[in-house]
């Protein structure tokens, strides 16, 4: 789960074939991010959130 000012999101977590932890914010389509650990995937994620709610408010 990570939070942000307005709203939490639930997070899917995995780990792929190669040894990748994959992440899927499962309220909004198409954004997901990877990395080889876990604490740089939750950096990651905040990231591809945040871009990913400022692309959608642009279009």
């Amino acid at each position: 789960m990570w939070y942000s000012k307005q709203k939490q999101y639930a997070l899917k977590i995995e780990k792929d074939e190669d040894e990748y932890y994959v992440a899927c914010v499962m309220e909004l389509s198409g954004c997901h991010t990877q990395a080889k650990m876990l604490s740089m995937l939750i950096e990651r994620i905040k990231e591809t959130i945040i871009l990913y709610l400022e692309v959608i408010t642009m279009s």
